[in-house]
């Protein structure tokens, strides 16, 4: 069962890696984050990952919609 779910996680994976590349605006050289924003970032994420991950994806999508036009 757990081989079956590798392909699955790693695609899951990957699109979410796409997602915060495009967010942070790495694709553009144009992140300005520091190290310990991203640790900051990535403790928030960690102390309530559900909502934290609601917040980005509602935050990615007004990115998007605004990126697109």
């Amino acid at each position: 069962m757990e081989e079956q779910l590798k392909p699955y996680h790693q695609s899951v994976k990957d699109t979410l890696k796409q997602d915060l590349t495009r967010y942070y605006e790495v694709d553009l050289d144009n992140c300005t984050m520091t190290p310990q924003m991203w640790v900051d970032e990535l403790a928030e994420c960690m102390l309530d990952s559900q909502k934290y991950k609601e917040n980005f994806y509602k935050l990615l999508k007004e990115y998007n919609d605004e990126r697109e036009q």
